[in-house]
C-alpha cells in the first residue's frame, strides 16, 4: 500500500493513511494548517466498537483562518473509489464528508487522537 504523498500521487490509489497523507501535504503546501485526526470508523457505529478505542481510520482538520474554525473532511469516505480482492473499482465523489459537522461525523467515527498540525513533514 501506498503511503507517502508521492506514492500515492503517482500511483494513484491507498488506503485512508495514504488520502491524509497527500491531502495534508497539499494543503501544508499552500500554508495552511492542517491536523492528521486518528478515529474509529464504522457505519453505522457501534458502542462496542467506539467504546474499545481501537484506531481503525484516520481524517483531517483544516484551520480556515478567515472563518476562526477548523473543518473536518474524510477524504476516504468522500470517495466511492473500492479496492477488494485485488481489484480496483472507481466509483464518485460525495461530498457528505467535507466540512462535515462534529454531530453528523459522530453517526460513523469516534475521535481518537489528534497528531500535530505540520506532522507529514516534520
Amino acid at each position: 500500500v501506498f503511503l507517502s504523498p508521492e506514492d500515492v500521487y503517482r500511483n494513484r490509489y491507498t488506503v485512508c493513511q495514504g488520502y491524509v497523507n497527500l491531502l495534508c501535504a497539499l494543503i501544508q503546501a499552500q500554508g495552511i494548517p492542517c491536523i492528521q485526526t486518528d478515529v474509529y470508523g464504522q457505519f453505522p457505529i457501534d458502542s462496542v466498537g467506539a467504546e474499545s478505542n481501537v484506531l481503525n481510520h484516520v481524517i483531517l482538520e483544516v484551520y480556515l483562518e478567515e472563518e476562526g474554525r477548523w473543518m473536518l473532511i474524510d477524504p476516504t469516505w468522500s470517495s466511492a473509489n473500492r479496492y477488494q480482492n485485488g481489484v480496483f473499482t472507481e466509483g464518485y465523489n460525495l461530498s457528505r464528508y467535507f466540512d462535515i459537522t462534529v454531530e453528523e461525523l459522530s453517526v460513523c467515527h469516534k475521535i481518537l487522537k489528534r497528531k500535530s498540525p505540520w506532522f507529514w513533514y516534520n
